[in-house]
């Protein structure tokens, strides 16, 4: 198996509450919006109505609310060859997802108008599956997979 880790980039605090850095063409470290408080926000925000179920039982399902992963792309574009994005927790946990996925999906701040419970952000998409619904996201990374490559090589969950 490959180790295809997103490592930190030395020059950002990938830990920095409320922030994500995104790797693409460029680096961008991004705030995201303060739990529904959008009067300022430099990000668009929007909701997205879906769930989850996890295998060690976690369910959740509503009216999420966040930043597309489209506007923390305008931040720093994808190269043209881009196939998946990986995003990466602040525990270290990280999921690679297809660019077609990861596109329809937020990361989540408040999930029916409340704070996440036990996290500050999650990535949630209608067609994701439950076991990359990751929390904490810190960094969000565009990665080209050849055919045939286990997307499974950038994973650790």
């Amino acid at each position: 198996m490959a180790d295809h880790a997103v490592e930190p980039t030395p020059t950002v605090d990938h830990d920095a509450p409320g922030h994500v850095t995104v790797v693409g063409e460029d680096i961008a470290v991004v705030a995201l919006p303060e739990r529904g408080d959008t009067d300022d926000d430099p990000l668009p925000t929007t909701t997205l109505e879906t769930g989850f179920s996890c295998d060690t039982g976690t369910s959740a399902a509503g009216e999420w609310y966040g930043v597309p992963v489209t506007a923390l792309l305008d931040r720093a574009p994808m190269p043209d060859d881009t196939t998946h994005l990986v995003f990466r927790a602040r525990d270290g946990f990280q999921v690679c997802v297809p660019v077609s996925v990861a596109i329809e999906g937020l990361v989540a701040t408040r999930l029916d108008g409340e704070a996440i419970p036990d996290a500050e952000t999650r990535v949630v998409a209608p067609a994701l599956e439950s076991t990359r619904s990751l929390r904490d996201v810190t960094v969000l990374r565009a990665v080209h997979l050849d055919p045939g490559e286990d997307r499974a090589d950038y994973e650790s969950l």
